[in-house]
């Protein structure tokens, strides 16, 4: 039997970590899964072989933790989960193989006004966007929200008064139509390996519902291809959209692994697995063979019986599926 592998997985709390996790189960790999956590119990607890907390990423604490765990677990391969994770990994020294863009680009992205003056210089589409005290009826809808942030915190649709806001937001067109989202891989020596999009419904900023399209697909190439020329960007990405009367706008980028994850594996577009094929494994990655289907998401339970919350720990704590 081969030796086990340990691979870490950071924001084990979210949909991303929780997806990632999932999916590495499922590959029949000899993989030590450890996960990471702002909390010591989370959805993501019964998929790990061991679980730690740490500060964060913004916390001064943050790094000196994770480098901890790594010596520890003997960590060969670290997969963000979170933007800010993304970045600070990236931009950390004396770790194993982080799979994230550099660090200049998970800046870009963190910044959403930065990421539109990127995108303008370069001619590549993006929702048109100002800083507040910039803003002067430019738009006829608006969207305003924190100029740094994740998870749809803080997101005001047409405010009546978009310049009353400060300058650590930004407002944004608010732009009308089918909302997508597009994952793509970019491969170590810089091409693009595949891409996939799903027209997407959202529940608390995260997709319930979504559907495999493939009506854009010779639009979205050379766009994404536009993005990568941009920004350089490495392994997984995601782009939100809309199609707004045949044309694709994005309005966010994530420079990492994203919340359709777990779907897009099942039907063929398969990130995550990439990732480890070619950082860990060093193995020529299989092709993208999309196929049609649509995804709806559930809450499911995790029971630990006759456990507190701190007997609770990992795979190994007796639990069961609800």
């Amino acid at each position: 039997m081969a030796a086990e592998r340990s691979v870490l997985v950071t924001g084990i709390g979210g949909n991303v970590g929780q997806g990632a996790l999932r999916i590495l189960r499922s590959l029949g790999l000899p993989l030590r899964l450890i996960g990471t956590n702002t909390t010591s119990l989370s959805g993501g607890n019964h998929l790990c072989d061991a679980v730690h907390t740490t500060p964060f990423a913004t916390d001064p604490g943050y790094l000196e933790r994770i480098r901890a765990v790594c010596g520890d677990e003997r960590i060969e391969l670290v997969l963000p989960c979170t933007d800010y994770e993304a970045y600070h990994l990236a931009a950390a020294g004396a770790l194993p193989t982080v799979v994230t863009s550099s660090p200049e680009t998970q800046r870009a992205f963190l910044d959403k006004l930065t990421t539109f003056e990127r995108c303008a210089a370069a001619g590549v589409p993006f929702a048109s966007s100002v800083l507040p005290s910039a803003y002067a009826d430019q738009f006829a809808g608006t969207v305003v929200k924190p100029r740094e942030g994740r998870g749809s915190r803080d997101v005001h649709l047409d405010p009546l008064d978009p310049s009353g806001f400060d300058d650590g937001f930004v407002v944004q067109e608010r732009l009308v139509g089918q909302e997508i989202t597009v994952a793509f891989y970019v491969r170590r020596d810089g091409a693009v390996h595949g891409f996939v999009a799903f027209e997407r419904e959202l529940g608390a900023g995260a997709t319930m519902l979504c559907t495999l399209t493939r009506a854009h697909d010779v639009a979205l190439r050379p766009m994404i291809e536009a993005f990568v020329d941009t920004f350089a960007i490495r392994g997984s990405c995601n782009l939100q959209a809309i199609v707004r009367e045949g044309d694709i706008v994005p309005f966010e980028v994530n420079g990492r692994i994203s919340g359709t994850a777990s779907i897009r594996h099942r039907l063929g577009f398969r990130d995550v697995e990439y990732a480890v094929r070619e950082y860990l494994l060093d193995t020529a990655l299989p092709a993208v063979e999309l196929q049609p289907g649509t995804a709806v998401r559930l809450l499911m339970d995790v029971i630990y019986p006759g456990a507190t919350p701190s007997e609770a720990r990992d795979r190994s704590s007796p639990h069961e599926l609800f």
